[in-house]
């Protein structure tokens, strides 16, 4: 087989044009006849359609593609695929030789899956309690002190069981299958467990929880966590549709190969499909709703007045591999800042702030960018608290929160609720780079534009022509929209704002209406 770390990008060519080679050399070793018989025992052992395993393993792979360096980066350690191999042959060994009862299978409406953090349960909360029977599967372990999720089941779901039908396999098969990863691992320099690991720990989680936990609806957020495994399960155990909410814009470097039944999207548009699928992905149907985070971290809070009023409010986004797919993108992402720097000198009057993600840490170069202007940046002006510190962060990251919240506050603007959305809807013009919350913005007649500095952030908005009205391309069209929307602050009457994002203070309600009617 050939050698995956043998491929690398050029990143002085486009971002979308990288992406897509990506894809292909994803999809092409994936496709190798040999890793193809590996993937058909593995479906003809715990009766899994081999072509679910093979897309689960090309989400994996295209995974592993460090953006930073340009190249796959998967190091092989033999004493590491045989740990692998060991684990997973006694994990199945152990759970084949637990004897549990019959499952007593359980009736819900709906599931909510893969919830990581607080916040998650109670942007659903809303939609969950409009229901009769809720159930949430979550990653971790949360005390719930809110009275109304407190009528909702919540089910930590890294714990499972095997079902009867996974009780039943030959562990004889089971472990001579496992020889031949190993061994083809030794062949080809590379560790098949690291796709066969999680292939089998979902096969078995989904297998074992929607067996004895049968609803006719999922739902979940993240469409860079989509899972084949997960939506074949659902629905050989009788599930009828799985509905992604869109929380991101389709940024192309997290959104190859997703597996999607229903996308539940921000406006009535059809782009963001069609960009699912050149990226590999699979999608059925989508539905247009609006944003769910907004209504739930919006509409549906007190509205607060904020101490100090802003003309322009840049929105920042959260550095991730697409800073690092070309170097186009990073670069304009500075001329963006030196822009606004511009903006700021030319017109000194005008108060100009920097609205960044919790989660920044800082960045050296736009803060030498800013100097000497007039332009504010809030990072975070509260203390994480003890839930955060106790339950839902590695040590790692304890110590990075302790960091960012004590030492980091320099040149900082403070605020008794650092919540963004009340920035985007008091201001007279919002800008960003790639925040979703620009399109949220405008299904709140909020004016709200992406600044694309000659129209070459592809990773974002290649093939999303909705999003064609909202790119400012260079600095005088940014000046005019600008000095328009301080005179007048108010969305372009002849923009179609349906198909960029709907109003979004109804938004649950649209999602239960389209599930139960």
């Amino acid at each position: 087989m050939e050698n995956i770390n043998n491929f690398q990008i050029d990143k002085k060519n486009d971002a979308y044009q990288n992406i897509l080679l990506v894809k292909q050399a994803t999809e092409k070793y994936i496709n190798q006849k040999n890793f193809n018989l590996l993937i058909k025992n593995y479906g003809d052992l715990f009766d899994c359609p081999a072509e679910v395993l093979s897309f689960k393993a090309k989400q994996i792979l295209s995974s592993k593609f460090n953006y930073r360096i340009g190249k796959f980066d998967i190091n092989f350690n033999f004493f590491s695929a045989i740990k692998d191999f060991l684990i997973i042959s006694l994990l199945v060994i152990v759970l084949k030789a637990f004897k549990q009862k019959h499952i007593q299978q359980e009736k819900y409406d709906i599931i909510l899956d893969d919830v990581e953090q607080i916040r998650q349960l109670f942007i659903f909360k809303k939609l969950l309690t409009k229901f009769n029977k809720s159930i949430i599967f979550t990653k971790k372990i949360f005390f719930n002190n809110d009275s109304e999720l407190q009528k909702i089941k919540i089910k930590f779901s890294n714990f499972f069981l095997l079902d009867e039908t996974n009780r039943n396999i030959n562990i004889i098969e089971f472990l001579k299958n496992n020889y031949k990863i190993l061994k083809e691992s030794k062949k080809n320099n590379i560790n098949f467990f690291i796709f066969f690991k999680p292939i089998l720990f979902s096969i078995l989680k989904y297998n074992y929880f929607f067996k004895k936990y049968n609803a006719r609806f999922l739902i979940h957020d993240r469409f860079y966590k989509t899972c084949p495994i997960r939506n074949y399960m659902f629905k050989k155990n009788g599930g009828e549709k799985i509905c992604l909410t869109q929380i991101h814009l389709v940024e192309s470097s997290i959104s190859l190969f997703c597996d999607i039944d229903v996308l539940l999207s921000f406006g009535k548009e059809s782009f963001s499909k069609e960009k699912f699928i050149k990226l590999g992905g699979r999608i059925n149907d989508i539905l247009s709703i609006g944003s769910i985070q907004m209504e739930s971290l919006y509409h549906d809070e007190k509205k607060i007045k904020l101490p100090e009023s802003f003309d322009i409010v840049f929105i920042g986004v959260n550095i991730t591999t697409w800073t690092y797919v070309s170097e186009k993108m990073s670069q304009n992402y500075y001329k963006t800042i030196e822009w606004l720097k511009k903006i700021s000198i030319k017109y000194p009057k005008l108060k100009i702030l920097i609205k960044h993600h919790p989660s920044w840490l800082g960045d050296a170069q736009e803060t030498e960018i800013t100097q000497n202007s007039n332009i504010k940046t809030l990072i975070r002006n509260n203390k994480p608290s003890k839930l955060d510190y106790l339950i839902n962060k590695s040590l790692f990251y304890k110590l990075k929160f302790f960091i960012e919240n004590t030492f980091m506050r320099n040149d900082t603007s403070y605020y008794k609720k650092n919540e963004s959305y009340h920035f985007l809807t008091q201001s007279k013009i919002n800008l960003s780079f790639g925040s979703t919350m620009i399109i949220e913005g405008v299904g709140n007649d909020n004016p709200s534009y992406f600044v694309d500095p000659n129209l070459e952030n592809s990773s974002h908005f290649s093939t999303l022509k909705n999003l064609d009205p909202l790119r400012i391309s260079n600095f005088g069209m940014l000046e005019d929209i600008i000095k328009t929307n301080i005179e007048n602050s108010s969305v372009d009457k002849k923009l179609d704002k349906k198909t960029i994002c709907l109003e979004s203070s109804s938004v649950s309600n649209r999602i239960y209406n389209y599930l139960t009617n």
